[in-house]
């Protein structure tokens, strides 16, 4: 059943303002200007809503519950740390508030690597990736000269 018009746009509105209260938080969290993640409850109260709207609304905007959200965000997250930082994984863990045993389950069911593994396996693949895009350049530079390939 489709909503009218304007709960519509309402809907579309609470939409918009979690997302951008969500996308400020998990940077607060990374910043470590925040410690802890938000619950649904301290959203809704954020955007001044009872969670129950909060939830039903972005889960039917969206498709994805609140949490889901948030679980997306440290997992993006932490990708985003471990591929681009020297930061620990107890560390990382700590930014988005786990146990870094926690944290290390919660990495693997989400991609099926631990931290350390999808770190090693990215390090590697950009070594490699670095040095295949140098031959290539090289070959290409040889071509282009008449020189051998």
């Amino acid at each position: 059943m489709a909503l009218p018009l304007n709960m519509r746009d309402r809907a579309s509105q609470i939409t918009t303002d979690f997302l951008r209260l969500y996308t400020s938080h998990i940077e607060d969290l990374v910043s470590g200007r925040r410690q802890g993640r938000m619950t649904v409850k301290e959203f809704a109260a954020a955007l001044e809503l009872r969670p129950s709207l909060l939830s039903e609304t972005v889960k039917y905007t969206t498709g994805q519950s609140v949490a889901e959200f948030m679980e997306l965000g440290v997992l993006l997250e932490s990708q985003r740390l471990l591929e681009q930082t020297d930061l620990s994984i107890s560390c990382i863990a700590r930014l988005f508030a786990y146990q870094e045993s926690y944290f290390n389950k919660f990495f693997k069911g989400q991609t099926g690597l631990t931290p350390l593994q999808y770190r090693k396996h990215h390090r590697l693949t950009n070594r490699t990736g670095s040095a295949c895009s140098l031959q290539t350049e090289a070959l290409n530079l040889g071509q282009s000269t008449g020189g051998p390939a």
